[in-house]
Order: C-alpha cells, then sequence, then structure tokens
C-alpha cells in the first residue's frame, strides 16, 4: 500500500511539472517594454543576463526614431538576438528600406550593424499575437556591458528577442509597469501613434479641411463685395459730377437755354400775328 501512495504521489508531482513546464509563463519570453523616453540605450531597460529570455517592446511612432536597451551576459555564453515586428497594418506592409534595424554595440565599442534580411511570419499560440521575424544575430559574448539600439525608419511597432533560458520575472533596471499583465494586448492592438490619431480624428479634420476651403470662397466673395462697394460709388459720384466747366449741370444749362430761346421767340411770333392782322 505504501508503494502504491509513492507511486502516485510520483505521477501527480510529474503531471504538475509537466503542466508548468507548457506553461504560457515557461515557454514564453518574458515581456519588458521600452517606453518613448528611452531613446538611447544608456536609458533603457537593462538586462542582468542575456542568457534569460526577455522580449522587449516598443513602438515609433514618428519617422527617424530611436529606442534602446543595455544588457550583460557572463564570458563565453551565447548571446541571441532578433528583430520582429508584428504581422500587422502599417508593419507588415512597408518596403524593406522602412522596417527597423538593430545596432549592437560591444563593451569594445566595436559595431554591428543588423539590417532585416528574411520575412518570417509565426504565430505565437500563448499570447495570440502573430510577428514576422526580421533578422536573427548570434555570438560568444565577452564581460562587459552591450548595448543595443534599435533604429525606426517609419511609424512601426518592433519586438527585441534576447536570451535562451526561460526564467520568468528575472528583475530587470529601467521599466516600468513590469506587472502589467494587460500591456502585451493593449501594444499589439494599438497601431503607431500618427495612425491612432489620423483615425480617431478623421472627421475633426475633414471638418477643419471644409472650413479651409470655404474660407477662400468667402474671403472671395467679400473681396468681391467689396470691390462691388467700391466701384459703386465711383459710378454715382461720375453721374452727379457730370457738368460744364462752370461747375453747373448739363441738364440744368440746357433747360435755361430752352426757357432763353422761348423767351426771344414770343416777341418774334407777336409781331408776325400783328402782319397777318394787318394784310387781312
Amino acid at each position: 500500500m505504501p508503494c502504491d501512495v509513492s507511486k502516485i504521489k510520483l505521477f501527480l508531482l510529474v503531471i504538475v511539472l509537466s503542466m508548468f513546464a507548457w506553461s504560457p509563463t515557461a515557454h514564453a519570453h518574458d515581456p519588458v517594454f521600452i517606453t518613448d523616453e528611452q531613446r538611447e540605450a544608456e536609458l533603457g531597460p537593462f538586462l542582468p543576463d542575456a542568457r534569460i529570455s526577455f522580449a522587449l517592446y516598443g513602438t515609433f511612432n514618428e519617422e527617424r526614431e530611436n529606442r534602446g536597451f543595455q544588457f550583460e551576459i557572463p564570458e563565453g555564453e551565447l548571446i541571441t538576438l532578433s528583430l520582429l515586428i508584428p504581422d500587422l497594418e502599417p508593419e507588415n506592409i512597408l518596403e524593406n528600406e522602412s522596417l527597423p534595424s538593430l545596432v549592437l554595440v560591444r563593451p569594445d565599442k566595436t559595431l554591428v550593424d543588423l539590417f532585416p534580411e528574411v520575412r518570417v511570419k509565426f504565430a505565437e499560440p500563448f499570447s495570440g499575437t502573430n510577428y514576422v521575424r526580421l533578422l536573427d544575430h548570434e555570438e560568444i559574448g565577452v564581460e562587459g556591458v552591450y548595448q543595443v539600439v534599435i533604429n525606426g525608419v517609419a511609424p512601426s511597432r518592433f519586438t527585441v528577442s534576447i536570451g535562451f533560458i526561460e526564467m520568468f520575472g528575472t528583475p530587470v533596471e529601467n521599466v516600468e509597469n513590469r506587472n502589467d499583465r494587460g500591456a502585451l494586448s493593449r501594444w499589439y492592438r494599438t497601431p503607431p501613434l500618427t495612425e491612432v490619431v489620423t483615425s480617431s480624428t478623421t472627421e475633426a479634420l475633414i471638418e477643419e479641411k471644409e472650413i479651409e476651403e470655404l474660407q477662400p470662397e468667402q474671403e472671395d466673395k467679400g473681396v468681391k463685395q467689396d470691390d462691388e462697394e467700391d466701384v459703386a460709388p465711383p459710378q454715382i459720384a461720375e453721374t452727379e459730377s457730370v457738368s460744364t466747366d462752370g461747375g453747373f449741370p448739363i441738364w440744368l444749362v440746357i433747360a435755361i437755354s430752352v426757357i432763353a430761346v422761348s423767351v426771344a421767340l414770343v416777341p418774334l411770333f407777336r409781331s408776325g400775328e400783328r402782319q397777318s392782322n394787318e394784310v387781312n
């Protein structure tokens, strides 16, 4: 009987260990987020041992931005680096020249420029996210501090994975909200800021554009009205100012002339009547 109990306990222990071994925590890279302010490696997260698996997530919200982090690794151990982007728009439709790249700065200050060389799609089943791997790099580490700079060309999200030993919860310096369980999901669902602003303010931008388009028309109308007002008074003034050199209006001069001629002709008409009466 004791033997059976021991076997049962051993069986249960194997089941528990198996469940732990296949848990998302054990098989997923420990997520670390690089903030928008961590534009230089010295300001970014510091990983104490690059053998431990980490995934560093970040977003370029503008063109030509940088992010960075640092790490150490025991001498003689293998450094493994990969650069990925989410298999989503706008990242997965970017041309090669618009994809992010890496610069690895060794402790002796020598540089390794790493550019996208492949596009390998894969799914991450535990987090339900999909990625495109752009590059892989391996080399034997030396003692000292390494720096990694991620260079962005276009607005995009990125992920840098490092390490091969699963050890979830390893302390990391210069990291905020390490225990935010929803951070990865939000990062994955949120496109670069420029895209978000564009989609969330479409109506405002359209309204603003319509206003800008109407303003020139209103200005033209205003100018036209002003022109009409400016033109009209001279026309009226011109009508009123038609006169002789003496300053009298023409119509008044004509009326006076007609009256004068009429008065002058009256005696002639009367003289003609008298002669006609004498003849008769």
